[in-house]
């Protein structure tokens, strides 16, 4: 049997995504006149079946079908995949199909093998027209190109990935446009938001609206699925409801990341290494190692490490205005304690997997991985912005910064074909376990808090099933069914104590209870769960060679449940961590025997059923007692569905329209509270295009989506008291907004202007507000927004957010990228300057802007943009050498050139300059060496 032998050795300008066509036809790289040369001799015909795959192993599939080795010098075969190949072609119609569009070119050798090559020389003139590649992408189940699918879809590949210095699926949030990414202190998870609706409920069985997929399997928890990215064939953002074609139903989106299969009889492997500024330190690397004929394997790694960007301070004395002046104004929590520990913001990531390509048939293969990845970091801070505007990025901090979050996924893939159909398996299981310290005053409120997670233990496993027709076929359809489970555990702690106490045990009291002392409040919850399954079909009617019909629909019905769920109170147990007193607890949950439960409790607990206000009325010895019993269980059905019609006139335009509707499964609570799930039906128009032969791509969407019981949380203070002020401490409590807006315009414009000059343009315009919406305001009640009623008096009464703008939602938002290659003898350096800009927006659901006077000494005529954050402009740099015949590129990269200060997501204490907020990096620069090979 025919092995292939595939070189790397390319021109830095085909890596990156566009080849000068002059150089294309001096290099003898013209498939057109290849073709009208294989044309001129009869050559027999050979019955081929290739399915849609990347191109380096398709090839490998050709070599066998037409029993003919293959040689050749190229590392951009793994840029490309070849769409199905079915039918009788003489060995170079085959090729032709295979290679169109990738700029590669072949030459038959005595017919016993075929020569694939590209030259890297580069001639003296570049007089025609350069083109860019095709991309293909599976949106739709199948291997399609980006330009002919009829679905506003944003892809990237490693290539283009490590061109913007990419290390995380947060710098999509610049890549795509309505997308956008936020780092959460609480849990290490990370808000995923498209199309001006996300994730804002990071709680252990919390649904995001955008789903994210990796190798086809669901991801529900975020911390690890966009941690690191590394060895990466192809990111897919689909925008708009999806759920008629795979996995989990998601209103606003989804995300597809494709890792990098084994490949067949390819040994390879590359590796890069970065440092940088705050001692960042990174590496990937994978090595691809065949096996056998049928069998491959490939091991993949990556690491990232550097200091914090946060600096810890003792204390806040003479920053400034509303700080202490001098030692005698500082209690014991408003000074930091010394634990030895690095500042918040600072990253210690690793991760590596191990995959491996099964493929004894052509009709069946078998693709598995597992993945481990691990975060060692210190969370985030949230800054006050008076001393961010100073240039002083710092916090005091009187608990140590601790996350210990290892994630493992296991995914599996089983594909069978036949002449005419095509069966698929996807079983994924995965566990994630954490543990961590979150500091939650930061010195500034006079008393300690401290927020830990005990231990997280979560579990996850899913299985999907799809088959579908042949991809000739004029009607081609879907059939797919998806079920998942997963179990979490978590004991959660608040340490507390009100300042007077010191940094002792006794003294002071806290907002948990009214005994003496500090306290803890903790979350116990050792059964939740979440069931999912969905059935789903879509299907696709060729009307004529210029129009094709879409319809898809799918079932879903979600159950959430929380058996033995409790929040319990204790009192007398620690001081800044250290546990102290005879009737301390210990760090963990406490004990059976010392929990105790007042009489209606109890009756809540023998009944199974859910019970709020249990009191410490009656309590003997116990250190703890029952407030809140959490055990529920609820399920929800519904049918979503997509119609889609789209025209293509000719090879280069096309024209779709799409009604199409979205679900999100509803949210269980503390003491039974629960809300209603999350619908959205969504009508869009879109275009994609490719003018200047083929030179300039522009492809463009517009929405508009009408969202009911759209989810959203916020931290609920409680006034304990009852004196019209919302004390210290409460929780993240989920609310639905009865309706919301959002419309938008999205614009994305790929554009080789010359031979040498690309010029990249991705753009959102949207317009998004709450119909309506009420809830409280329990942090500063009618402060920024009106209460319902005149007669409204406590921070727990409604106030009207009708008419409010969604957080993170600017009204625009663009990313303007140009690059230039300049073409040296023995190499090409490409400079690129990006350009990151967007208008003002709120950072919560309060839109809290303008400030009355006389609320803070300091602005006597009252405040503006507390809770907002301005326009802005943002330039990153990059430069890349990669000389020719070689397979090692360098690059440096500088990242908010000029050191902006912008937030993404506010916190809960308000200061003259506004709330604190955390803050996107600061200007990062580092190097980066690649290094590629490969060989038989």
């Amino acid at each position: 049997m025919p092995t292939a032998v595939v070189l790397a050795a390319t021109s830095f300008a085909l890596d990156f995504g566009f080849i000068p066509q002059a150089l294309a036809e001096t290099s003898d790289l013209s498939l057109t006149a290849q073709s009208v040369q294989n044309s001129q001799t009869k050559a027999p015909t050979l019955a081929f079946n290739i399915s849609p795959q990347p191109l380096e192993s398709g090839l490998v599939a050709f070599s066998k079908q037409a029993d003919i080795n293959i040689i050749g010098v190229t590392a951009i075969l793994r840029d490309h995949r070849v769409a199905v190949l079915k039918g009788d072609f003489t060995k170079a119609e085959a090729l032709d199909r295979l290679l169109e569009g990738t700029g590669l070119s072949y030459e038959m050798i005595n017919d016993t093998a075929v020569s694939i090559f590209v030259k890297p020389q580069v001639p003296e003139t570049l007089d025609e027209e350069p083109f860019l590649q095709e991309i293909f992408i599976t949106a739709t189940g199948r291997a399609t190109d980006l330009q002919k699918t009829p679905i506003a879809v944003s892809a990237f590949d490693q290539v283009r990935l490590d061109f913007a210095g990419a290390t995380d699926l947060r710098a999509l949030s610049y890549m795509v446009p309505g997308l956008e990414m936020t780092n959460t202190a609480p849990q290490a998870a990370t808000l995923v938001q498209l199309r001006g609706v996300g994730s804002t409920n990071i709680t252990e069985i919390a649904d995001g609206p955008v789903s994210i997929h990796v190798d086809g399997i669901y991801s529900p928890r975020s911390q690890a699925a966009v941690a690191l990215l590394y060895d990466v064939d192809r990111i897919e953002v689909l925008r708009g409801p999806q759920g008629t074609l795979r996995g989990r139903n998601s209103p606003s989106g989804s995300i597809n990341v494709y890792n990098q299969q084994p490949l067949l009889d390819v040994l390879e492997g590359n590796i890069s290494l970065g440092y940088g500024n705050y001692d960042r330190r990174e590496y990937h690397g994978a090595l691809n190692l065949p096996v056998s004929d049928t069998l491959s394997v490939r091991f993949a790694g990556a690491s990232l490490r550097h200091d914090a960007y946060t600096e810890l301070v003792d204390n806040y004395l003479g920053l400034g205005s509303g700080y202490p002046t001098n030692s005698t104004e500082l209690s014991a929590f408003d000074q930091a304690v010394d634990y030895g520990q690095d500042g918040p913001e600072m990253a210690d990531k690793h991760s590596w997997r191990v995959s491996a390509l099964w493929q004894p048939t052509e009709e069946f293969r078998a693709v598995t991985s597992l993945e481990r990845y691990r975060d060692q970091g210190t969370g985030l801070a949230q800054l006050a912005p008076d001393l961010v505007a100073k240039g002083i990025r710092a916090v005091v901090s009187d608990s140590p910064s601790f996350l210990d979050l290892t994630n493992t996924a296991l995914r599996t893939e089983l594909d069978y074909k036949t002449d005419n159909y095509s069966l698929r398996y996807l079983y994924g299981q995965s566990q994630m376990r954490r543990q961590q310290i979150v500091d939650a005053d930061n010195g500034r409120s006079s008393s300690f808090e401290q927020q830990r997670t005990h231990s997280s233990d979560f579990t996850f496993s899913s299985h999907e099933l799809q088959l579908m027709n042949d991809d000739t076929e004029r009607l081609r359809w879907l059939l797919g069914a998806f079920f998942s489970r997963e179990k979490n555990e978590i004991v959660f702690a608040v340490d507390q104590q009100n300042a007077g106490g010191g940094r002792f045990a006794n003294g002071a009291t806290s907002w948990i209870n009214d005994f003496d002392g500090a306290a803890v409040s903790f979350a116990i919850q050792p059964d939740r769960q979440v069931e999912s399954m969905g059935l789903f079909s879509q299907v696709t009617y060729d009307l004529d060679e210029l129009s094709s019909l879409t319809v898809g629909a799918r079932y879903t019905k979600d159950s959430k449940s929380d058996r033995d769920g409790r929040a319990i109170n204790c009192r007398v147990t620690s001081a800044l961590g250290s546990y102290v007193g005879a009737d301390s607890i210990g760090p963990g949950a406490p004990s059976p025997e010392d929990i105790y439960a007042d009489t209606a409790t109890q009756q809540a607990i023998n009944a199974g059923t859910f019970h709020d206000n249990g009191t410490s009325e009656g309590i003997g010895d116990q250190p703890c007692w029952i407030r809140q019993v959490n055990d529920l269980n609820i399920s929800w059905e519904n049918v979503s569905g997509l119609i889609r019609y789209d025209y293509r006139p000719s090879d280069d335009l096309m024209y779709f329209a799409s009604l199409s509707n979205g679900f999100k499964s509803g949210h269980i609570q503390d003491a039974g509270n629960h809300v209603a799930p999350e619908t959205v039906t969504n009508f869009e128009l879109g275009f994609k295009a490719q003018y200047l032969d083929d030179s300039l791509r522009l492809n463009g969407a517009l929405f508009h989506a009408d969202y009911r019981d759209l989810q959203f949380s916020n931290e609920d203070r409680l006034d304990i008291n009852f004196d019209g002020i919302a004390d210290t401490g409460g929780s993240t409590v989920v609310r639905n907004a009865s309706a919301a807006t959002i419309q938008g315009l999205e614009l994305e414009l790929d554009w080789v202007m010359t031979d040498v000059d690309q010029l990249q343009l991705t753009a959102a315009f949207t317009h998004a507000h709450f119909d309506q919406f009420e809830i409280p305001d329990t942090l500063f009640g009618d402060l920024f927004n009106p209460y319902v009623s005149d007669q409204s008096l406590s921070p727990e009464d409604p106030v009207v957010l009708s008419g409010n703008s969604p957080p993170r939602v600017p009204d625009w938002k663009l990313t303007l990228s140009y690059s230039h290659n300049f073409i040296f003898d023995r190499g090409v350096l490409t400079p690129r300057v990006v350009l990151k800009a967007s208008d003002s927006y709120f950072l919560d659901i309060y839109n809290r802007d303008k400030l009355a006077p006389g609320i803070f000494d300091s602005l006597p005529n009252g405040g503006e943009s507390l809770g907002v954050q301005q326009s802005y402009k943002l330039f990153d740099l990059s430069l890349a050498y990669q000389p020719n015949s070689k397979n090692w590129t360098v690059a440096a990269y500088i990242h908010n050139l000029a050191d902006k200060n912008i937030k993404v997501d506010s916190g809960n204490v308000l200061t003259s300059a506004g709330l604190i907020a955390t803050y996107m990096e600061p200007r990062t620069f580092q190097i980066k060496f690649n290094y590629s090979f490969s060989g038989s």
